[in-house]
């Protein structure tokens, strides 16, 4: 199958060639089909595509009329006559011609197509590909939805699958039987499995529970009316391993998805194909993102250590911008605000004061953080510098950095500390840090940019000002880098171009072999100390039995000799 890049390019040059559609364009069309697809067509029995062609048909003249009519101005009489006159009989021809050129093609190269004319400027996250009772069930046979906050998010990827529904779990709290998932030989068709928001379980165990039994995509039904991009599908801190991306969409259309599966014959089961889109802006070929936590944040921690490389070997391709979170409360306790806040409750750490460390020396190593990056990070040759004090804070200080873990870090990397702390000072308005009077300038613009980018929760990463959704682990967040990029770079091709169920490069984990053999040597292991044991302890016996025949020799030699000398 295409990867997202190609089927952007295949997608721009159909638009390319059909920005008008007149006759010129049908028969444009008509050959970039013949030349580029019709060679690899696969003779199939009609009954498997029925409903991919007229569902194909309408998908290419939809976009085709979308992309004409956008030239004209909405509401305009222009806009009307020609989308009540003119599209109507044009319409008509080109589905006649795509249902002709197609009458051959393989179920997988429709769908191909499918998923090629459905790659949405307004990131529609499902499209209902097959069949057309259920496609024509919503507005452009998309659905909005919301990513999980945990799981693999494939970005860059698309998948197609087929939508399965169990009645008998509907809820997904409980573990499920064994699912036989029809899977087509070429691969192309993966299963999604939809189940109800509630039921006393959270949303990590309901894709956990269908993860187990080889789903590729979780689709969870929100139970209230409400915008699903408002909703976080968190994770409750049990979400570590789970390798499946998840989804939640609206109650209306959850619900329209499983009444179609509760009444729909088997071949429109059989027929039903969906698919999930992961998209990520890719505006050029340099991929902005930003790390929103705090300084004394264990996970955020976790994740800048061990991402550090990777940051490396991006080099100038990706610009990385540390934020901080702060919030207000001016009318806290008075107690609250010595320990935790400065500028008289404007700006409070969001972890407050335990025994080991103040919010307030939480609040000073987010600002020396900040300097360090605004020194270093001008440069690529120094920003590695930003980096390694990350690390170096977080290895020997954990989550409790203040000014002396601070200090050792400046010392041991080379770095003034004594410029540090000018610039903590100098972004305070006055001396006095605690009145209401003063205010903070990094921490002001942190605010601000918190509001217009911020992405609700913390810790997170907001990529290319798209809130960054799914587990925070080195690999999922460079696949969601590399899917950035307008043109990915070499280092990318790796992870964009992998089709495994898991999305990770095929070098990536432990072969079964390598299992098998460390299970075989374990085993081998455990038989030789078992016979060295059972060894042992015969020769130790022996020797034990040795010791008693031998000392009851010597009692019955003893006791016969005092009784000789007893007779004489």
């Amino acid at each position: 199958m295409m990867n997202s890049s190609e089927q952007k390019t295949q997608k721009t040059t159909l638009l390319n060639l059909c920005s008008f559609p007149s006759l010129g364009c049908i028969l444009n069309l008509h050959k970039f089909v013949s030349t580029t697809i019709y060679t690899q067509r696969q003779p199939l029995p009609q009954s498997r595509v029925r409903n991919l062609r007229p569902a194909l048909a309408i998908q290419i003249t939809n976009t085709l009329s979308n992309n004409f009519l956008a030239v004209f101005p909405n509401n305009s009489i222009l806009y009307y006559v020609i989308q009540l006159q003119y599209l109507k009989v044009i319409k008509v021809y080109i589905i006649k011609m795509v249902m002709k050129l197609t009458r051959s093609f393989s179920a997988g190269k429709l769908l191909l197509l499918l998923a090629l004319f459905s790659v949405s400027s307004v990131y529609s996250r499902l499209s209902l590909l097959s069949p057309m009772t259920l496609q024509n069930k919503f507005m452009d046979g998309t659905i909005k939805a919301s990513y999980a906050n945990f799981g693999y998010i494939p970005y860059g990827h698309s998948i197609i699958g087929r939508l399965y529904y169990d009645p008998n779990n509907p809820y997904a709290c409980d573990e499920y039987p064994e699912m036989k998932f029809t899977i087509d030989a070429d691969g192309d068709i993966t299963p999604f499995l939809i189940a109800e928001r509630g039921g006393d379980c959270s949303f990590v165990k309901k894709v956990r529970n269908m993860e187990s039994i080889g789903v590729a995509v979780a689709i969870l039904v929100d139970d209230k009316e409400e915008d699903v991009d408002n909703v976080i599908m968190s994770d409750d801190g049990t979400g570590g391993g789970i390798r499946i991306p998840s989804m939640l969409v609206g109650k209306t259309d959850g619900k329209k998805l499983i009444d179609f599966l509760k009444r729909a014959s088997n071949e429109e089961i059989d027929q039903t194909a969906i698919m999930a889109q992961f998209i990520m802006e890719k505006p050029d070929d340099r991929v902005e993102y930003d790390i929103w936590f705090t300084s004394s944040n264990d996970r955020a921690l976790d994740f800048i250590s061990d991402f550090k490389e990777q940051d490396k070997k991006f080099e100038e391709k990706v610009l990385m911008t540390p934020h901080y979170v702060f919030w207000k409360c001016t009318q806290c306790e008075e107690e609250y605000l010595l320990n935790d806040c400065y500028g008289g409750g404007k700006y409070c750490a969001v972890e407050p004061s335990n025994e080991k460390i103040q919010g307030r020396e939480i609040i000073l190593e987010d600002l020396r953080e900040v300097c360090l990056y605004r020194k270093f990070y001008d440069s690529v040759s120094t920003r590695s510098k930003w980096w390694s004090y990350m690390s170096y804070v977080h290895t020997y200080c954990a989550n409790i950095i203040n000014e002396e873990c601070s200090r050792q870090a400046h010392d041991r990397l080379g770095i003034d500390y004594k410029d540090t702390e000018r610039c903590v000072k100098s972004s305070f308005s006055g001396n006095d840090w605690g009145s209401a009077k003063t205010s903070n300038y990094i921490i002001d613009e942190e605010i601000e940019y918190w509001k217009k980018f911020g992405a609700g929760i913390y810790p997170s990463l907001v990529i290319n000002n798209r809130t960054y959704r799914g587990q925070l682990e080195s690999l999922a967040v460079k696949n969601a880098l590399c899917a950035g990029f307008a043109n990915p770079p070499p280092m990318c091709e790796a992870i964009l171009g992998s089709y495994t169920p898991d999305f990770l490069p095929q070098d990536e984990g432990i072969k079964a072999s390598v299992i098998v053999s460390i299970v075989v040597a374990l085993v081998l292991v455990n038989i030789v100390i078992i016979y060295c044991y059972r060894r042992h302890s015969k020769r130790e016996m022996q020797n034990e039995m040795q010791m008693q025949i031998e000392s009851a020799v010597s009692q019955y030699f003893a006791l016969s000799q005092r009784d000789g000398g007893a007779r004489r």
